[in-house]
C-alpha cells in the first residue's frame, strides 16, 4: 500500500505534560479537550519528534532487590535466607555496604549471615567470602546489578563454595552494573502499533530512548530518522503513555514531556494518479475538499 502525503488537512504539534496528565502511574494518561478525527478514506500519521524525563527514578525497585543465598550453618543442612533491600538508587559502593550491613544482623530469629561482601575495582565484580560453604539461589532479582544473571526458584546461581577453598569465597562470574537501564520505550496504548520485540511478540512500542544522562540529569531524545505509524483510528480523544525498562517494568520519572506531529495521509493505489494531479485522485474517491476541511473543522475537530 502507497500513501499519499500531501493532503490539505493540516499537520498537527501534540505537547504531552505530565504535570497535567489525569493520571501518572502505571501509565501517563492524558485527555485532549479537542479530538484528533481523520475523515473517512484518510488516516493519520503519528510520529515522536521529542522526548525528556529527568533520570530520577531508582535503580533499585521492587523488580530488583532481592538477594538469596543457601549457606551451611554447621549443621550439615544448607539454610536459605533472602535479604530485601530498600528502593532507591545506589552506587555499587551503596549497595554493598547495605549487603554486609543487612549480613551483620539478625532478621526474624536467623542467626546473623557469616559472610562478607567486596569490590574489586580493577574488575569490576563483587565477591563474599564466608566462614562455611555458600551460594547464591533464586530467588534472587538483583543479577543484573551484581552481576549474577538470573534463574528460577531453587535454582542455583552461583554454586557452593567447594570444601578446597578455604576461604569459601564466591565471585560473581560478570562485571556489576549500576548505572540502571540503558534505555527506555515509549509505548502507546490502544492504537495498534504492531512492533514486534526481540521474543517476536506484537507490542506497542513508540520508540526505544537510549539514557543518555548521570542520575539527576535530564534524558532529551530527538530522533534524527523518526519512524511513522500509520494509525488504523478514525479518532483519537485520549492519549495512553507509558515508559517501561527493557525487562517491561515500568519507568516513572518525576516528569514527563512528550512531543508528537500528527499528519493525514491517503492509502492510494499507485495505479489511481493515471491523471497525474492529487485533484483527480480526491475528486475520483470521494474524499473531502478543503473547503469541506474548513466547514468541519468549526465543529470543534482538529484535522477536520
Amino acid at each position: 500500500m502507497s500513501y499519499l502525503q500531501n493532503t490539505p488537512l493540516q499537520t498537527h504539534t501534540v505537547f504531552l505534560d505530565s504535570r497535567f496528565c489525569e493520571q501518572r502511574e502505571p501509565s501517563f494518561n492524558y485527555i485532549l479537550e479537542t479530538a484528533l478525527r481523520a475523515p473517512l478514506g484518510i488516516n493519520m500519521l503519528l510520529t515522536v519528534d521529542n522526548v525528556t524525563f529527568p533520570v530520577t527514578y531508582p535503580n533499585v525497585n521492587a523488580n530488583n532487590n532481592l538477594l538469596s543465598f543457601l549457606y551451611d550453618d554447621g549443621s550439615g543442612v544448607p539454610v536459605p535466607f533472602t535479604l530485601t533491600f530498600a528502593v532507591g538508587y545506589y552506587s555499587v559502593f551503596d549497595f554493598v555496604n547495605e549487603l554486609n550491613r543487612l549480613l551483620s544482623i539478625t532478621f526474624g530469629g536467623v542467626p546473623a549471615l557469616p559472610m562478607v561482601a567486596i569490590v574489586n575495582k580493577n574488575s569490576c565484580r563483587i565477591s563474599i567470602s564466608c566462614n562455611s560453604p555458600v551460594s547464591v539461589i533464586a530467588p534472587t532479582t538483583c543479577g543484573d546489578l551484581i552481576g549474577i544473571g538470573r534463574g528460577t526458584d531453587n535454582e542455583l546461581l552461583i554454586p557452593l563454595a567447594a570444601n578446597l577453598n578455604p576461604a569459601y569465597t564466591i565471585a560473581f562470574p560478570r562485571g556489576f552494573n549500576f548505572g540502571g537501564t540503558p534505555y527506555a520505550f515509549l509505548k502507546m496504548s490502544s492504537v495498534n502499533l504492531n512492533n514486534i520485540n526481540s521474543n517476536g511478540e506484537i507490542n506497542d512500542c513508540l520508540c526505544r530512548i537510549p539514557i543518555n544522562a548521570q542520575q539527576g540529569g535530564l534524558c532529551n531524545y530527538r530522533p534524527s530518522d523518526p519512524v511513522r505509524f500509520v494509525l488504523q483510528r478514525a479518532e483519537i480523544n485520549s492519549i495512553s503513555l507509558r515508559l517501561e525498562d527493557r525487562d517491561n517494568n515500568p519507568i516513572i520519572p518525576d516528569e514527563l514531556q512528550v512531543l508528537l506531529r500528527v499528519d493525514f495521509i491517503v492509502p492510494v493505489d499507485a495505479s489511481a494518479f493515471d491523471e497525474g494531479t492529487i485533484d483527480f485522485y480526491y475528486r475520483e474517491n470521494g474524499l473531502p475538499t478543503a473547503e469541506e476541511i474548513e466547514d468541519d473543522a468549526d465543529d470543534g475537530f482538529i484535522g477536520t
